[in-house]
């Protein structure tokens, strides 16, 4: 990681009052430990956090766990003041501050300015600093969020991420593949602050963060850095225990789901095979697949992470499915190995998703999408 980005969002965070917080519109467990440490201990040192649109949290998002994120505290927003001018135009205007108040003063040209001529609206969050965490470009965020794309070039932003494919698009880019979670990353950003500390259940929190991203430690970029991360923050309080437990708990919720897409799980189950020889999961859903249980592509991810944890483990989890509205339109979902991921999005237009990447490009067939993947696999391996 360059030290001058480290330096830069330091400084942002010590410079800086309020922060909004960007995150993917499906984060991940991580992503939510990340942000949620984050949020916490700068709103211990007396700053606004909020989040911004659009990320959704999942539905499951414990309200105890995540209580910044589930109840954030809402940013600053300009209150606008309009005037309609098409038949009173105004001659002047002027602001006086008496005690306690401040008064605006318009002074009619051609006509009396009454009441109806006058309204109210909200106007652009105002915020010092923008946090984007676990986002790989700008342009993600501007097409997914509620703004205008000059919201993400005007306000200073802090770029947090972990992947090779991350265009570095903030002021201060704290990205390191190297390190093999988001709550890793966040845990030494906060580390670094002068007089640091942290409460022991965020502690917790980050080791959950950090055991969810690298499956309990058996993915290939768990490293002895993340070890270390892992003992210091057991140090500070964090209990490796309760961080299982988090784990656990977030698994049987996810398993709790409508009996339908339980029935979709049980298809792309069904439909599964396992490639030992090159770690490879392959699942495959159909357009009757969907059209049986009733469901729709929305639970396509949700589909990824129910293969990716139940069944077999291995380096690479792929979800091969039939769009139901164009059954010649075949995608793809890639989860696993975070090297091998971002070594095919570095040559494929590819965007982000919850433990993994999608496609952009879509095939004819079942086979054409299974050999051109495999294909990818074997050049990233």
């Amino acid at each position: 990681m360059n030290q001058e980005d480290t330096t830069k969002a330091r400084e942002l965070i010590e410079q800086s009052s309020s922060f909004g917080l960007l995150l993917p519109e499906q984060p991940d467990f991580d992503i939510l430990a990340s942000a949620e440490a984050l949020g916490s201990v700068l709103m211990g040192d007396q700053k606004v956090v909020g989040l911004l649109s659009p990320a959704v949290l999942p539905a499951d998002t414990d309200k105890t766990t995540f209580p910044r994120l589930t109840g954030p505290t809402p940013l600053l927003k300009e209150f606008i003041i309009s005037v309609d001018t098409s038949h009173t135009p105004v001659a002047q205007l002027r602001y006086e501050k008496p005690e306690n108040r401040i008064d605006i003063i318009l002074t009619p040209k051609l006509a009396p300015l009454g009441q109806e001529a006058i309204s109210f609206h909200e106007g652009t969050i105002r915020c010092d600093v923008l946090v984007a965490i676990g986002v790989s470009d700008v342009e993600h965020l501007s097409n997914m969020a509620d703004f205008p794309p000059e919201f993400f070039t005007e306000n200073k932003l802090i770029n947090i991420d972990i992947g090779e494919t991350n265009s570095r698009y903030g002021e201060a880019n704290y990205v390191d593949p190297s390190q093999a979670s988001r709550s890793e990353l966040v845990y030494h950003l906060l580390a670094s602050r002068p007089g640091f500390s942290l409460p022991p259940h965020m502690g917790t929190l980050l080791l959950a963060g950090i055991l969810s991203a690298t499956h309990e430690l058996t993915s290939a970029t768990t490293s002895a850095d993340t070890f270390t991360a892992i003992a210091e923050l057991i140090r500070l309080g964090g209990n490796h225990i309760e961080a299982q437990q988090l784990i656990r708990q977030r698994q049987q919720a996810q398993a709790q789901q409508p009996l339908m897409l339980l029935q979709l799980f049980a298809r792309a189950s069904v439909r599964s095979k396992h490639d030992e020889d090159q770690s490879i999961l392959w699942s495959f859903l159909t357009t009757e697949d969907f059209t049986k249980t009733n469901r729709t592509p929305e639970d396509v991810p949700a589909v990824l992470e129910y293969v990716r944890v139940a069944l077999p483990k291995s380096l690479v989890t792929v979800l091969i499915w039939q769009d139901p509205a164009a059954a010649a339109s075949i995608h793809v979902l890639l989860s696993g190995d975070q090297a091998i991921l971002d070594a095919i999005a570095s040559k494929e237009d590819a965007e982000q998703i919850s433990h993994g990447i999608r496609l952009r490009a879509t095939f004819t067939s079942f086979r054409d999408a299974e050999e051109s993947v495999h294909l990818l696999i074997r050049t990233a391996l």
